[in-house]
């Protein structure tokens, strides 16, 4: 199954197969998340180890036994682009709910450095570099994502925005280019 163009929550599932295949090998697999947890991690200082980062592994690790489920696969397995879009398109609306909540909770408190439970554009434009977003481009995301104004993400802001990226059908939806243009 080849993404079609047309098909705008396809073609934001396959920009998320991109953010997660970084060597360009045509395939994903649980390290391929793990190694992207590292690399968001990183870039705001947390080790691995904290709890922080270890809820964020949690979150991706059960993310990824639903959507290797949903193939019929088993977790040590790949998926190539096609099995990661049918994955991800084939689990019910409330799993979806379910995993996106845990992992932007456990995401929002490894990019929320400074511990004031908002997201400021710093730290949004820190997170999309860890994706491999440019910064002007994630900056200008960021702009849209604060409805408010108020230069700062909630987590209510953050977790909608993550939802409408994986699970939204909306064409105007401002979480569409949570990790870049698609």
């Amino acid at each position: 199954m080849a993404v079609a163009s047309g098909d705008l929550r396809q073609r934001k599932i396959a920009k998320s197969f991109e953010a997660l295949d970084v060597t360009g090998r045509g395939t994903v697999s649980l390290s391929d998340l793990e190694d992207q947890v590292r690399r968001i991690a990183a870039e705001f200082g947390v080790p691995v180890d904290a709890p922080q980062s270890v809820k964020l592994f949690d979150a991706d690790r059960r993310a990824w036994q639903e959507l290797v489920k949903a193939v019929g696969k088993s977790p040590e397995q790949e998926l190539t682009l096609d099995e990661y879009v049918q994955g991800v398109t084939s689990i019910r609306q409330q799993e979806i709910r379910k995993a996106m909540t845990q992992y932007s909770e456990a995401l929002f408190e490894v990019v929320d450095s400074d511990r004031n439970n908002k997201i400021s554009k710093d730290e949004f434009v820190r997170y999309g570099r860890a994706l491999g977003v440019p910064a002007d481009e994630a900056g200008n995301v960021f702009q849209r994502m604060d409805v408010d104004g108020d230069g700062e993400l909630s987590r209510n802001e953050f977790a909608r925005n993550m939802y409408d990226f994986f699970a939204g059908t909306d064409a105007k939806a401002i979480g569409n280019e949570l990790i870049g243009r698609i």
